[in-house]
């Protein structure tokens, strides 16, 4: 093989393709957990908004995101919501 056929060696990855790069092999890791935190959380501290509309709201969203938080702690422990 010639000097001319060789290719040149990879460049090495920008700063913007390393973090997309990590937050893609984070969210596969721990997106049970981040699922539980923001979509359960949410939907939690919806509906306690709906049935208690006179009470702490930043006490209401702190309890919905914890509740939902260790949902997902325990679904990524176990492997599977259910």
């Amino acid at each position: 093989m010639s000097d001319a056929q060789q290719t040149a060696p990879a460049a090495p990855a920008s700063p913007l393709v390393r973090a997309i790069s990590a937050a893609i092999a984070h969210s596969e890791k721990w997106g049970t957990v981040w699922f539980g935190l923001l979509f359960i959380g949410s939907v939690l501290g919806a509906i306690a908004r709906e049935i208690w509309p006179h009470t702490n709201t930043a006490g209401v969203t702190l309890a919905s995101a914890g509740v939902g938080l260790l949902a997902g702690v325990v679904a990524h422990v176990r492997g599977g919501w259910l």
